[in-house]
């Protein structure tokens, strides 16, 4: 069975924000949390960010505001496919009064992610069967082990051997998501699950990568807010083994 058939690619469009364009960012996230049966349960995060500013300039001045919009999803895997076990809630709600320069210090991302987590957990754990997973270990910026390949067909971005993809494949708009930020590793009773995160950006910065690390200890805190890849993507891969 060839790489494409062990590993879903996920596929996802901006979200088309006509007037708000040059702040709008497409955020994916997978995390695993568990089994259920014979597959991986996974909280999904399928967010879109956007800004508004009457009458000044998007993403700037300080009556700007960020809002995420999008959907929380319990799903299972299924094969080489996603499913959606729960559909947990739509969300449209205001992430801050802020610019581009002090998004990071003033989002309260973490606070609504929370929310929503908690609330996609909870479900979870009430359902029947349903084990709870562990976090195993955390890498970032991994640049050593990431491997690019550009040519005029073709922008691959290649992972050790656990991953390579064409990003001239994807349906990217302004930059190509081609740093790996995060690789994680879960572990769940039967299976290991590799989350493998790429980003518009280049790298999380100092206070991210302790914070991160900290919460990365146990599964029910690991999930933190980031740098945005302004009019750009950042999104989950992952891949799924049998436990030896």
């Amino acid at each position: 069975m060839s790489f494409k058939q062990n590993i879903l690619i996920i596929i996802v469009s901006l979200l088309a924000i006509d007037s708000f364009s040059c702040c709008a960012e497409k955020q994916y996230r997978l995390f695993p949390i568990g089994q259920l049966n014979n597959s991986v349960v996974f909280i999904e995060f399928d967010f879109g960010r956007y800004c508004i500013n009457k009458g000044g300039s998007p993403g700037a001045g300080i009556n700007n505001e960020f809002w995420l919009s999008g959907k929380v999803n319990i799903v299972t895997s299924k094969g080489d496919s996603l499913f959606i076990l729960d559909e947990v809630s739509e969300i449209n709600i205001k992430e801050c009064i802020c610019d581009y320069k002090n998004h990071f210090e003033k989002s309260n991302y973490d606070s609504i992610a929370s929310e929503y987590f908690n609330k996609a957990l909870t479900i979870a754990k009430s359902k029947e069967g349903f084990q709870l997973g562990s976090t195993r270990e955390i890498i970032q910026n991994d640049t050593a082990n990431t491997i690019i390949t550009e040519s005029d067909s073709a922008y691959i971005i290649a992972y050790k051997k656990l991953f390579k993809l064409n990003l001239y494949e994807e349906d990217i708009i302004s930059c190509y998501p081609s740093n790996v930020i995060e690789v994680k590793n879960y572990i769940t009773k039967d299976f290991k699950v590799c989350i493998i995160r790429l980003s518009c950006n280049k790298e999380a910065n100092h206070e991210i990568l302790l914070s991160s690390k900290q919460k990365f200890k146990n599964i029910e805190t690991a999930y933190w807010k980031e740098k945005p890849s302004w009019h750009g993507i950042t999104k989950d891969y992952y891949l799924i083994t049998k436990n030896n």
